[in-house]
Parts: structure tokens; sequence; C-alpha cells
């Protein structure tokens, strides 16, 4: 299924930019090595479009000293890229490259641009080790590119509620506690953090999950969430309790 996820993505790649520019963008962004260098994207031609835009969506702490950034890329003539990346000192040890739909919310044409399966197989086996689960290589990939969103009252009205945000209501409704401590023990910092808030609202936290949510108090990770009409809203874990 997670295999599925990115095959799609690469049937549907680039419709929009153009399969030559989006290989041009991928191929610069590869070669960068430090974080800082994203900066150089604005104002660059790639084919038939220029980058207007360069911004930060997020910047937060993974575990074992390595950090997320996301990036937004907006051209000319299409919607807007995503450049999702791991770090560590600076230094990028891997990364993804997509076209994203905002109506949507979807990422289409997602690949790698600096690859180290180095990083990623040790990655996935300490996170395993430290929460104890049973993630893959591919389950860190797809949390890392989707952008998940712990929002319980967004939109004008206050009623919109995120995809994630609403299966962790369900499963507090019907008791789903190994759902709750799946989510809680995931890579993504906003699915741990629906899952520790579903399981204190349960009731139901255990030594072992306590001490999960302890450390990710600790780690503090900024988290993707929303303020009313505002989404994208950088928040900590500590301030989402």
């Amino acid at each position: 299924m997670k295999k599925a996820f990115f095959l799609l993505s690469l049937i549907t790649v680039q419709y929009a930019v153009g399969q030559d520019d989006f290989n041009q963008v991928k191929e610069y962004v590869g070669k960068l090595v430090r974080v800082k260098e994203v900066s150089t994207l604005k104002n660059m031609k790639f084919g038939s479009f220029e980058t207007l835009v360069v911004t930060d969506l997020v910047e937060r702490k993974l575990d074992f000293g390595y950090l997320h950034q996301r990036y937004l890329m907006l051209p000319v003539i299409v919607e807007e890229l995503r450049v999702n990346m791991i770090s560590r000192n600076d230094t990028i040890v891997h990364g993804w490259i997509s076209e994203y739909n905002p109506r949507q919310k979807k990422h289409f044409g997602i690949q790698a641009f600096k690859n180290s399966s180095l990083f990623l197989n040790e990655y996935v086996l300490k996170h395993n080790e430290l929460y104890k689960s049973n993630l893959t290589v591919e389950d860190f990939e797809e949390q890392m590119v989707t952008e998940y969103l712990v929002g319980f009252g967004c939109g004008f009205t206050g009623i919109d509620i995120s995809q994630k945000t609403r299966e962790s209501m369900r499963f507090v409704r019907k008791k789903k506690k190994r759902q709750l401590s799946r989510f809680l023990t995931s890579f993504s910092p906003e699915l741990q953090t629906l899952g520790a808030l579903g399981l204190f609202k349960l009731g139901k936290v255990g030594t072992e999950q306590m001490r999960i949510i302890s450390h990710l108090k600790k780690r503090n990770s900024t988290i993707n969430s929303c303020s009313g009409c505002i989404y994208g809203f950088g928040e900590r874990l500590e301030q989402s309790n």
C-alpha cells in the first residue's frame, strides 16, 4: 500500500510542470549540500518556468539529532512544488521533491532528489527500537512527505476537522487504544500528537505510552495545526495539550 502511494505519484508525474522541467529542478536541488542553499532557488529558471517564491513551511526536530524541513516553491505557471528534506548539522542527508495541488491537498510526482539508503535504514531501525514499533522505510517516506494536520476546529465556522484528526476521534469513541498507540509510535509529529491526545482523552495511558509521551514533550517538535481560518499554524506539542 505504501509503495502504491509513491508509484501512483510517479504515474501522474508532473502533468502541469512537464517532466523535463521537473527533472531540471530535481537535478539542481540534488546538488545542494547545505539547507541554507535552498534560498538560491528563488528567481531561478528551469526550462519553461521561473521560481518566484521559496519559503519554509516547517522546520522541526525529529529524533536522533535530525531535522525535517519543508519548503514551498511557487513557479510562475504552475501551482506549487514542495521540497521535503531531512538534515543534520545543516547538511542535507535525504530529500524529496513533488508537485502539490492545494485544492486537492495531494502530492504528485514524488521523487527523491537526494537518496541515502543507509540513513533510511538506520533511522527506521533506531525508531523501531525506541518506540517498540515495526514500521518500514516506506512508512517513513510517506509520513515525511504527507502534510498531516492536527485540527479540531478549523475554518471560518470552526467545524472543519482534518482527516487524521477525525480518525483519532473515532478511535477515542470506539475505545481503540491499539490504533491510538500506533499513531503515537508513528514517524510524523502530527500523528504522534493525535495519538497522545487520544490516549489522554481515553484515559488509558500506560507506562510505555507515558514513556513515549514524555520523550515527545522533551523533543517538543513543531506540528502542523490550524487556528480558525489559518492553516499551517506552527504549534508545539506542549501547546496542544
